[in-house]
């Protein structure tokens, strides 16, 4: 038996101890190095070229992003500067001359413009100012493609006003939010997001592993990019789960680019419910240090978490070298460090107490619960006192040393009660050291080498490494109820009896591990024509692995039944009296994915003048494979398996009309058009068990789809843009699906024991049948079209108001479904009505008889292309800019209303609505108010969740006395407060506290094992805080 691990608190020492050492540390190389700051002087080498190959110079020398439109530095050639000096100073001799001025753009920028009052940039306001200059650096090309970038992301940058609804998640945000962890940011901010249930609730063997589902579609139909970059997928128990997101930490992470429709035209499959891009950090200069301690006010969990990062420009500015590492903390939370279960007990006894006394088992409690199996009052045997207790339910007092030691008088007293106190186990429903949130730990480091070999052609490289590990009591889910026949030795009374017990000293620490170890390197390079080109290797190792509860050996039942272990004492009293029973605990993996993907990408204006502007031409080639390796799971062992992917994208962007030469009713229209199309080709195996394997069998296919995505955003004035877009997107059967299963004789004693007939000979119960799963080449890949219509308004007369408003519409046919079963006799009737061919008959006509057809001899209840699916839903999006003598406001807000979620499984079957049930609300939103005055920053969020209902027929649910579960809002509060030391570049002190009220999540008491018996939508930490301090120099 495992104990719980030490908790972060036994750890606080050793972590402030660090923390102190690192703060030491930092405050002596501060007052050696000298400041980093743009107004520094630093060492410049820029020979005579043209302006916006100077400006490149300058931006990757003084570490900083310079902003220009094409129109200004087009033609303009720059003049030699070299010598020590500031960014402003080298920005004023190269644009001596020319026409042109710059200002400061955010906290490490410039944004160059013209210096005549009726330039183009100097006419427009700052907002269009700003998006022609970021149209100029991202230009419709990848980002890694921009002139003076240093990020390595691979995709275009993204904004809010593009054609396509994306959905924008800056630094800022994510700083705001004191999130746990990747995926719990996005759950905050992305209102779209649908509420599964992730791994970290302590309730699944995936542990803290990610689940994130854009549009309720499901995780695998949301595809995850880092960096516009495809990566591992997560190997678990043979399957190709989606990519651990919580394996990167914030600190890493820039901005995540969302797109929450189809977007197979733009990634590629697996995109048919949107896309997450994950763009990491690439501005890291000097030495930059955070430390966040965190916990809830009423104790557990605490939360460290360290960040630690820095670069360094060397070789004349040519040279550059960034690192980060993150290591973060967090301890369990119990059923029993908050009141859910007790409260969700009382609220079932309020309103459905038929519900568990009538129950034919008595519920788990802290000492022994009893009931008659007939329902009869329970009758002491004489031995132990003899006569009724007057009733036929009662349970063992506390301390109890048994009905011998008083006659029974301890069973009496309780007689028509159940002991509903939380056992002192981790087992489920009722066990109240079982974990409601996993405890985590991550560690992670990356570095990054680029260097400039000359202007036109750069190197880089980076390897990264993540270690994402959780852990979670766990206790028996079974096991724990005993029926002791009248007579039995164990048994004090004169009827059969059934008893919950707890299962003390059986509980185990039980875990899950993601690893992943990634290198990417490559080069970019000019091409003629302003055009530049990308050329990358990627390789990447995820590992999963994982260890669950195992049942009890089975042994305990004799035991009991003979009254070797007295369940009528207080069996806290022998805390270790089931313990011999345990089984070790199933080790799952690890399960290996390798990763590999070579891309040559391009991009540049195409030499065509259109009114608005060059069309922009963004395209890659990529080839790609997916191995899993072979994995062992318990007593099943999932063969290797692979994908490859030959895969060409093009996207074009065309600037039809611009604000510079608007025309009446059209202000400026831009088109998008993108198409994706890809070769898939796999090879899976069979599915075997360890015990007397089958033979290793593989199974090929192919397919091939390709896949457009049309955009346009059309403004008729400056203030008003309407935007549509179309996509179609696909997702091909995974490899697990694509798999054989492991032949099943199900025999002709079952089927007639479960009466199981053929309606084809007569009703005649079936015989010995070979359930076989093997259809995998005739599965077809899930496809989806998407559409939205969406507007954006910023009034000029409310300077720095932005609303939208975007209807999304999705519909998914041919989804993969499994739900071919003969062991029922539904189930056969639903295969021969459905999918005939997969029954196999007899062909011998020896065997017809009268019916003319032979006996079933086989099934193939393997997966098949039949479900549909159809997503309306509309996202509303304000942020308002406002400043003032005493500050600077600014209001942010999102919103998501899910009008319709509609699953049809089969044609026959009626559709099946989740919009406002308990994974998709009717509405979700947040609110976000700040008010910045110099140094000082503060806001406040409120995140509101509609009611729902917890069951899909909408009626009411007689443990809650209600249909629906209340609306829920929380509200959070974030400070920040900017330093100036001395010794240091920069410093910033955060503070803040999430669910301010402390509001308790409602109660939600759902079926089936492991209910947290409140809603998934709050957090069960209830108020917390949080503390940072960063900094740097």
């Amino acid at each position: 038996m495992n104990t719980r691990s030490n908790s972060i608190g036994a750890r606080r020492g050793r972590w402030l101890a660090c923390a102190a050492a690192g703060a030491l540390g930092i405050a002596t190389l501060a007052a050696a190095a000298p400041a980093a700051a743009q107004e520094s002087s630093q060492a410049f080498r820029i020979e005579e070229q043209p302006l916006a190959d100077a400006l490149l110079k300058v931006s990757r020398q003084g570490g900083v992003d310079i902003m220009a439109p094409e129109a200004v530095t087009r033609g303009r050639t720059a003049p030699a500067v070299s010598g020590r000096m500031t960014v402003p100073q080298a920005l004023t001799r190269l644009l001596a001359g020319t026409g042109l001025r710059f200002r400061r753009s955010g906290d490490n920028g410039y944004l160059i413009e013209s210096a005549e009052g009726n330039a183009p940039a100097a006419a427009a306001d700052e907002r269009t100012a700003a998006k022609r200059a970021t149209a100029w650096k991202e230009g419709g090309v990848a980002e890694i493609l921009v002139v003076g970038s240093r990020s390595q992301n691979v995709d275009i940058r993204r904004t809010e006003d593009d054609p396509q609804p994306y959905v924008i998640i800056n630094r800022e945000q994510i700083d705001r939010t004191n999130a746990q962890d990747t995926e719990d940011l996005l759950r905050q901010l992305l209102p779209m997001a649908a509420g599964t249930v992730s791994g970290k609730s302590g309730e699944s063997n995936q542990g803290a592993s990610s689940t994130l589902d854009l549009r309720g579609l499901g995780p695998r139909q949301t595809l995850i990019l880092i960096d516009g970059r495809r990566v591992a997928s997560r190997g678990a128990f043979g399957n190709q789960e989606q990519t651990d997101i919580n394996s990167i930490p914030l600190g890493a992470i820039e901005r995540i680019d969302v797109l929450p429709s189809t977007a197979s035209g733009i990634f590629g499959g697996g995109a048919t419910g949107g896309a997450v891009n994950i763009v990491l950090r690439s501005d890291y200069e000097g030495l930059q240090a955070q430390l966040t301690y965190g916990n809830a006010f009423r104790g557990q969990p605490e939360t460290l978490r360290i960040d630690l990062s820095g670069g360094v420009t060397f070789n004349n500015g040519d040279t550059n070298i960034m690192f980060f590492a993150s290591h973060a903390d967090k301890d369990t939370l119990r059923f029993n460090d908050r009141n859910f279960y007790s409260r969700g007990i009382e609220t079932i006894l309020a309103n459905n107490s038929n519900s568990i006394f009538n129950a034919a088992s008595p519920p788990l409690g802290a000492t022994t619960n009893i009931r008659s199996q007939t329902g009869a009052i329970l009758t002491l045997r004489p031995e132990f006192g003899g006569g009724s207790i007057g009733s036929s339910r009662t349970f063992v007092p506390y301390g109890y040393l048994g009905p011998a030691s008083d006659d029974g008088a301890g069973l009496i007293a309780n007689a028509g009660n159940y002991d509903f106190d939380m056992a002192n186990t981790a087992q489920t429903n009722g066990g109240g050291r079982r974990s409601l949130l996993a405890g985590s730990k991550l560690s992670s480091l990356s570095t990054t080498l680029r260097h400039e070999f000359d202007s036109s052609f750069a190197g880089f490289a980076t390897i990264s490494y993540s270690d994402s590990q959780s852990h979670f009591e766990g206790g028996q889910q079974s096991g724990a109820t005993f029926a002791l026949a009248p007579g039995a030795a164990g048994n004090p009374f004169n009827e059969a009896i059934r008893v919950t017990v707890p299962l003390v000293g059986t509980d185990e620490q039980l875990s899950s591990r993601n690893k992943s170890l990634r290198a990417v390197s490559g080069v970019t390079f000019d091409l003629p024509g302003s055009w530049k080109g990308a050329a990358d290797y990627t390789w990447n190792k995820a590992t999963f692995e994982s260890r669950t509860m195992n049942t009890l050996n089975g042994l305990q039942t004799a035991r009991v039944i003979s009254g070797a272990i007295d369940v009528f004492s207080d069996l806290n009293l022998t805390p270790d009296v089931f313990a011999e029973f345990e089984r070790p605990t199933n080790e799952f993996g690890p399960g290996k994915t390798i990763f590999n993907a070579a891309a040559l990408r391009v991009g540049g204006p195409i030499q065509v003048s259109l009114p608005g502007g060059r069309p922009n031409f963004s395209g890659i080639l990529e080839y790609r494979t997916e191995e899993l390796k072979p994995f062992v799971a318990a007593t099943t062992r999932y063969n290797g398996r692979s994908q490859d992917v030959i895969s060409g994208y093009g996207e074009l962007t065309l600037p039809l009309i611009s604000e510079v030469n608007a025309i009446p009713a059209i202000h400026s229209l831009t088109a998008q058009a993108a198409v994706r199309t890809e070769w898939f080709r796999s090879t899976t195996s069979n599915v075997v068990g360890l015990i007397d394997p089958a033979p290793l069998t593989e199974t090929r296919s192919k397919l091939h789809s390709t896949n457009p995505t049309l955009g346009l955003e059309w403004k008729p004035v400056r203030d008003i843009a309407l935007r549509a877009s179309y996509s179609t997107g696909f997702l091909p059967p995974s490899l697990t699906e694509l798999s054989p299963g492991e032949p099943f004789l199900f025999d002709a004693a079952l089927f007639q024991l479960f009466g199981i007939t053929d309606p084809d000979r007569g009703d005649e119960t079936l015989r010995d049948v070979l359930l076989i799963s093997d259809s995998a080449t005739s599965l077809r890949p899930e496809t989806s079209r998407s559409t939205s219509f969406g507007i954006i308004l910023t009034p000029r007369f409310i300077p720095g108001l932005r609303f939208s408003a975007d209807y999304t519409r999705i519909r998914k046919k041919d989804a993969i479904a499994n739900i071919l079963d003969i062991t029922t006799q539904a189930g056969l009737l639903q295969v021969l009505a459905l999918a005939p061919d997969r029954i196999i008959r007899d062909t011998d006509p020896s065997t017809f008889g009268p019916f003319g057809v032979g006996p079933i001899i086989a099934a193939d209840t393997g997966p098949l292309n039949i479900s549909r699916y159809k997503v309306d839903a509309l996202d509303l999006a304000l942020s308002q800019t406002l400043s003032t003598s005493f500050g600077k406001f600014e209001i942010q807000g999102r919103a998501t209303h899910a009008i319709n979620n509609v699953t049809i499984i089969i044609p026959s079957a009626d559709p099946v609505e989740r919009a406002g049930l308990v994974d998709n609300p009717k509405w979700r939103g947040y609110g976000t108010l700040t008010w910045t005055h110099k140094q000082f920053s503060i806001s406040w969020t409120s995140n509101c969740t509609s009611g729902y209902y917890t069951r899909p027929n909408r009626i009411v649910d007689p443990n809650l006395n209600s249909a629906r579960v209340p609306s829920q809002m929380y509200h959070d509060l974030f400070v920040r407060y900017r330093l100036s030391p001395s010794f240091l570049k920069s410093a910033e002190i955060q503070a803040g506290v999430r669910n301010i009220f402390d509001k308790k999540p409602p109660a939600e008491i759902q079926s089936g094992i492991g209910s947290p018996y409140y809603s998934r939508w709050g957090d069960p930490r209830g108020a917390n805080y949080y503390l940072t301090f960063r900094g740097e120099i």
